[in-house]
């Protein structure tokens, strides 16, 4: 069901029931900053057709939520995950922050860097092209043997800038410019001189930039294989040295490398359009060699197991009839559907099951099935007696985790019986 909230009411306020306070309960919407994403998204749209401007509005709208193994209701946020969103992107770097720590202490005795790699900024380069090229630049670093066998792995985080330029350069170039900060694990550490200031930490009178950073004061020395990784990619992108950085990792400030990927609220409008449209697609946090799988080494603010959120907001369940049902529903587990197209491989046409890459098919979407459903009435009488939000909810009832257990099996054998078994062949083979 389409939220039928007021399309001119400027923030959620207006939209949020009686029976939650905006003032306490929202605070993790940011309204205010949020306002400066219509600017950037107006007149845009989702590959679904959706008015970006439309979803980031209305994102944080509190929906009615119930727990499957007892039928207790709470309440959650929806999310619209779109990168323009400000509350979504706190979250997002929220979350990764603290993946990125989890994935650091799983390690301590890892020998860990904090390498910054950068490319000069050529003028009249779009953001798009400037973004590819560093792309490509970093994959042919990657496939150096020197890179294979010293780089045990790590996670690299895009940022993206827009500047006109040095103020006390000679030729001011305005332009794009794209870098990285990454967090990588070397095999073997030896400590070599730096090649920017040759071991004296001291360049042209001043700190070593590539050595030293703001919380870490080096003597001149780092690790060859950062050495190797600094010079390598000089070489691949023409830069300068000096504008390159690889000191220690400092574990306490280890989330930094979680922010988003550029101090999106201090753009112009026109340039943050033409950002979005070059990230349209694009992963900004990735990990790579050991590392690739590193946000599943521990759980992060994951939605407590056995809620499922309605289809309505909070504010429509409030004007509904109190006898009407809402419903609560859940993806089928492993199914995507293709719009407009059909597929002429795997277990049926049309449908792809636990598939990678759809987007070349066209537009996909998740089935959903119903599983519980109660009335207006009931919901705003629960959340009337209690109304914490699920992360608040830590109480489960005598055999809770027995009865999610049952009801994903159930789900699985539906996806199983309507669409058929998942393929045999991994998905990319498609």
């Amino acid at each position: 069901m389409v939220s039928v909230a007021p399309p001119d009411v400027p923030s959620n306020h207006e939209r949020w029931p009686a029976l939650l306070l905006p003032e306490s309960d929202a605070e993790r919407c940011y309204y205010g900053q949020r306002a400066a994403s219509q600017a950037w998204v107006d007149g845009l749209f989702t590959r679904g057709g959706i008015p970006r401007w439309d979803r980031i509005r209305k994102c944080g709208d509190p929906t009615a939520c119930v727990r499957i193994s007892d039928g207790a209701c709470s309440w959650q946020h929806r999310w619209c995950r779109d990168r323009a969103c400000y509350a979504c992107a706190r979250s997002r770097s929220r979350r990764l922050a603290t993946s990125l720590r989890t994935a650091i202490e799983l390690r301590p005795l890892a020998s860990l860097w904090f390498v910054t790699l950068t490319r000069p900024r050529l003028p009249h380069e779009s953001c798009a092209d400037a973004y590819v090229s560093f792309g490509r630049a970093w994959d042919r670093l990657r496939h150096r043997p020197s890179f294979r066998e010293s780089i045990v792995g790590g996670v690299r985080t895009m940022e993206v800038t827009y500047s006109q330029g040095h103020k006390r350069a000679r030729w001011q170039q305005p332009g794009w410019h794209v870098h990285a900060h990454l967090v990588v694990e070397v095999r073997r550490s030896t400590m070599v001189a730096c090649p920017s200031c040759e071991g004296t930490a001291l360049v042209r009178g001043k700190r070593c930039e590539t050595c030293c950073s703001a919380t870490t004061q080096s003597d001149g020395t780092l690790d060859a294989n950062v050495r190797t990784l600094l010079v390598e990619w000089v070489a691949l992108t023409g830069g300068s040295l000096r504008a390159q950085c690889g000191v220690p990792l400092n574990r306490v400030n280890a989330g930094q490398l979680a922010k988003y990927v550029t101090k999106l609220w201090d753009l112009e409008p026109v340039r943050a359009r033409e950002l979005f449209a070059a990230l349209a697609g694009k992963q900004i946090v990735t990990g790579f060699g050991e590392w690739t799988r590193w946000r599943r080494w521990g759980d992060v603010e994951s939605t407590p197991r056995g809620w499922y959120a309605s289809d309505v907001t909070l504010w429509e369940i409030e004007r509904m009839p109190p006898t009407e049902l809402v419903n609560f529903s859940t993806p089928l587990p492993g199914v995507q559907l293709v719009k407009g197209g059909e597929i002429k491989s795997g277990p049926i046409a049309g449908i792809v099951i636990r598939a990678r890459n759809v987007e070349k098919y066209g537009k996909t979407y998740r089935p959903r099935v119903d599983v519980a459903a109660l009335t207006a009435g009931q919901v705003m009488r629960a959340l009337a007696s209690d109304n914490r939000p699920i992360w608040k909810r830590d109480d489960k009832p005598p055999e809770h985790d027995a009865r999610c257990q049952a009801l994903r099996d159930r789900l699985r054998e539906i996806a199983k019986a309507t669409y058929g078994p998942p393929p045999q062949r991994p998905p990319w083979h498609y």
